[in-house]
């Protein structure tokens, strides 16, 4: 997972919540840098797990040029096993990977050190992000069933584009100007 999380990826969702927080003058408090890179840390975890549930519902053996998770697992296994278990077992290992890395980013989310208001509203829009995301990818196997446009309409509405800017936006809004 740490392999499939840190290589490759342009970690563009933690730049925006980064880049937010600097535009705002933010980043000088060391509070408040530790709580920013955690929720980065957050968003690229559910990317990853994402990513990973993605390349599993599509089939994809090539992910950023390397073999997809689930690809990975199923060439590592493929000498130790039966022939044809490693491919049940790849995909397998790979759902359980994903899931892991969207609970560790639930995790990671749940522990953040916020005031109670605070803390209210970044978890709101964690779980929006969270269930839209879901959403999304639903409306993407529809449209590839039904041969429909919605996917691409899905894919321009992707909540993980937007989300990173509410999540800076609601760590700060007890602040004040």
């Amino acid at each position: 997972m740490a392999r499939f999380t840190l290589d490759g990826g342009k970690r563009m969702r933690s730049q925006f919540l980064w880049w937010a927080l600097r535009a705002c003058r933010g980043g000088q408090d060391h509070d408040q840098v530790h709580r920013a890179l955690r929720i980065a840390a957050a968003l690229e975890l559910i990317q990853t797990g994402a990513l990973v549930h993605d390349d599993l519902m599509d089939a994809s053996r090539l992910r950023r040029g390397r073999p997809t998770l689930h690809a990975d697992i199923t060439t590592q296994y493929a000498a130790a096993h039966r022939p044809g278990a490693s491919e049940p077992l790849g995909a397998a290992a790979a759902l359980l990977g994903g899931d892991l890395a969207l609970a560790w980013a639930d995790d990671t989310i749940a522990h953040l050190e916020l005031p109670p208001a605070t803390g209210r509203r970044v978890r709101d829009i964690w779980t929006a992000m969270r269930t839209e995301m879901a959403a999304g990818q639903y409306l993407d196997l529809h449209a590839q069933a039904t041969r429909s446009s919605r996917a691409r309409w899905s894919r321009g509405l992707h909540p993980a584009r937007a989300r990173p800017l509410s999540m800076h936006s609601a760590q700060h809004e007890e602040r004040g100007p």
